[in-house]
Formats: C-alpha cells, sequence, structure tokens
C-alpha cells in the first residue's frame, strides 16, 4: 500500500492530463507478465489467524481448489495460444484461458493459480499448484478432481483432503467405522486387477429432503478426530471458491465479455494483476473483520470494491495511516447476510442435440443449517445407490 501511494503521488504530480492507449500497451509490453507472476508467488498466501471467524475446522485450515475459464479477445495470437470452446455446431467466438486457484475459504484470498489453454484438463493445471498445499490444511474439492495421481500428489504435500467422488468409482468396504463412514481402497481407473491403491476413508451421505447420496472421501481416517457428520456438513463450505470466482468475473471484471488483453503474454499478465487486486481487497476485508470481530463473509465485496476505487483517487492528499483507517471504516459500513448455508445447484445453460438452447429450471433459495440436515448412510445402503 505504502509503495502504491508512494508511486500514485509522483503520477499525479508529474503525469500529463491524458495518456494514450498505446502508452499503456507499450508499459505493459515492457513490464511483461513474469514480473506479475513473481510479484503474486511473493505477496500472496493465506491470510487467516486463528481470530478469523469461519476459516478453520478444529486444527485445520480450510481451502477449496476449483477452475474456470476466462474469455480473451478473439486475435490470431490469442487462438494460437489459447484454444475457442466448441458449440456442437462449430466453435466458440472467444478463445478461452483456463485457470485452476486455491481459495482460502475463511477470507476468499486466492493464494495459488495455474492458468493455460482451455484445451488443458483442470487435473493437468492443478497439478502446478499443489506446492502449495501445506500440513494443517484441509483441502476440499469437487468430483471433477478425484484421481489417483493427483490424489496421491496432494496427498503427499501434507495436506489432508475432503473430495467428493463421482458414482462410477468403486469403494467398497473393507472396514466400517462406528459414525458411519468406512475405509476402503482408491486405485487407479488403469489398474484393473486392483492391486495398487491408497487406503481412505469413504462418507457417504444425504441432505434431509433429497435422495441424491453423495460420496465423499479423506485422508483423515481416524474418526475420532473428524466425525463423519461433521465432515459432510463441513464440505459444503467448498461452494466459497464458487463465491470466490463470482467475485472476480462478476463485481471486478464488470461483467465484461472478455478481457482487454490482445497478446498471450499481456493476457497472463491481466489474469495476475486481477488476482493481485482481488487479494488487495480481501486482505483489507480481513483486516476490517478482524476489528469488528465478524465473520468476513459478513463483509460486501461490492462495496469494499467501491470503497478502494473512491478512497484511492484521494491516496496523495493523506498519509498512509489516515488512508487505511478510512477504508477500514467505510468497508464496516455496510454487512450483508452471510453466504454459508446454499442449498440449490445454480442455473446454468446446457445445449441440446439440435443446438437448442435450454436454461435448467432454479428453486427458491433458503438457507440451510448443513450441520443439522446431514444424514449420514450406513454402508449397506449407500452401496445401493
Amino acid at each position: 500500500m505504502r509503495l502504491f501511494v508512494d508511486v500514485m503521488e509522483g503520477v499525479l504530480e508529474r503525469a500529463p492530463r491524458t495518456v494514450s492507449k498505446s502508452a499503456i500497451s507499450q508499459g505493459r509490453s515492457r513490464v511483461g507478465w513474469k514480473v506479475m507472476m513473481s510479484l503474486f508467488k511473493e505477496l500472496v498466501r493465506p491470510i487467516a489467524t486463528v481470530l478469523t471467524r469461519g476459516a478453520f475446522y478444529k486444527h485445520w485450515r480450510l481451502v477449496a481448489i476449483d477452475g474456470t475459464t476466462i474469455a480473451i479477445p478473439d486475435t490470431r495470437h490469442n487462438k494460437r495460444a489459447f484454444d475457442s470452446p466448441g458449440t456442437g455446431i462449430g466453435r466458440g467466438g472467444y478463445p478461452q484461458a483456463r485457470i485452476v486457484v486455491l481459495v482460502e475459504c475463511g477470507t476468499h484470498a486466492i493464494f495459488g493459480v495455474a492458468i493455460g489453454r482451455r484445451r488443458l484438463f483442470e487435473l493437468t493445471l492443478a497439478e502446478r499448484i499443489l506446492p502449495e498445499l501445506k500440513p494443517g490444511m484441509l483441502c476440499m474439492g469437487d468430483r471433477n478432481f478425484p484421481s489417483f495421481r493427483l490424489w496421491n500428489r496432494a496427498s503427499a504435500t501434507g495436506a489432508d483432503l475432503l473430495w467428493r467422488v463421482r458414482k462410477d468409482i468403486r469403494l467398497d468396504n473393507h472396514k466400517k467405522l462406528p459414525d458411519d463412514s468406512y475405509l476402503s481402497t482408491f486405485h487407479a481407473g488403469t489398474d484393473k486387477r486392483h492391486k495398487h491403491g491408497v487406503l481412505v476413508r469413504v462418507i457417504p451421505y444425504r441432505i434431509l429432503g433429497s435422495r441424491k447420496v453423495y460420496r465423499l472421501i479423506s485422508t483423515i481416517l481416524d474418526h475420532r478426530l473428524a466425525p463423519a457428520r461433521e465432515l459432510a456438513a463441513l464440505y459444503h463450505e467448498r461452494w466459497e471458491v464458487e463465491n470466490t470466482l463470482d467475485e472476480i468475473k462478476t463485481h471486478l471484471l464488470a461483467r465484461r465479455d472478455t478481457l482487454r488483453s490482445k497478446r498471450p503474454d499481456l493476457v497472463k499478465q491481466e489474469i495476475y494483476g486481477i488476482l493481485l487486486a482481488h487479494f488487495a481487497i480481501r486482505r483489507l476485508m480481513h483486516e476490517a473483520a478482524l476489528e469488528a470481530d465478524l465473520d468476513p463473509d459478513n463483509l460486501s465485496f461490492t462495496h469494499s470494491v467501491w470503497v478502494l476505487s473512491y478512497e484511492l483517487t484521494r491516496a496523495h492528499s493523506c498519509s498512509l495511516k489516515t488512508l487505511h483507517s478510512r477504508i477500514i471504516a467505510h468497508i464496516l459500513e455496510q454487512r450483508v447476510d452471510s453466504s454459508r448455508g446454499r442449498t440449490v445447484e445454480r442455473g446454468c445453460r446446457t445445449w441440446g442435440n439440435p443446438g437448442k438452447l435450454r436454461r435448467t429450471k432454479t428453486k427458491r433459495h433458503v438457507p440451510i443449517n448443513y450441520a443439522s440436515s446431514v444424514r449420514v448412510l450406513s454402508s449397506r445402503i449407500s452401496s445401493l445407490n
């Protein structure tokens, strides 16, 4: 922040009134994207403390992994470096970059990112950010991530894992535990004879009012350290990574169709710049939450973006300490309900065989307490679903 203020003061004193777009592009080209990547790796890290509400489960720091795509301008260089999505009737209009992120659930701080072309699988990109996992973390992931290779590499970091698995993955009951979870062996899809597997704990459960069966696998084998019911309820904290990606794509990018950059190196530079801006906002929101003894989820991200946009234009007229105090005070002015307790899946659009666009129906959102609504299933019942 001090560096930013010093730079802004110099710019406001000496810069001309107008700066052409070409000058900005030339300046960005001189900086390059590797500088932004190094800055991200140097500054960005999990920020929750023991006083942060909703950031820990017992001694585990809650983190989640997920991926998304970002549309970029349709230029010859971008098409060559990235890919356009298929639509069933041809190629999409804009190339897309795929990113996979690690997010601290309690603060929404993104502390790991991998950027690649759209054609790359999320599992491939996920391997690049596994070194960011540390002992004492509990990493949650959706059903697209459990592969034998990725599971072994992630668990080798010392972090514990809690991932949902697809229904076509076979997990036999080797030993039933008192909390209705059971121990099983997770094998690679190519290991047809099941000679090389890894021991996991399986937690099958349902949400009250639904017939759908969910299965989680975890590296936490001792049911006394983390009961099945608590882990099943805890898994829904994974939705915080979805909310984090929404903050970037909807609020920071202001629902723009694409990024601005027309060259692949500048695309990466812009993505890292957006992630650094998001981290700066989330860090200030975390400081405000600690000062008021609030869950960071009770502070408005949209309001915080507006506060920084307004206050930084006046950064040259006050000291850093005054500016920081003013930003924290303004962030605390608007409170929102926590995003925890999601009950329904997002509406999405899918293409039918003839190419007709269909929109899935969404249900009315009613907040739910997962801790009291999760029912862990016995192994006999779960094996039938």
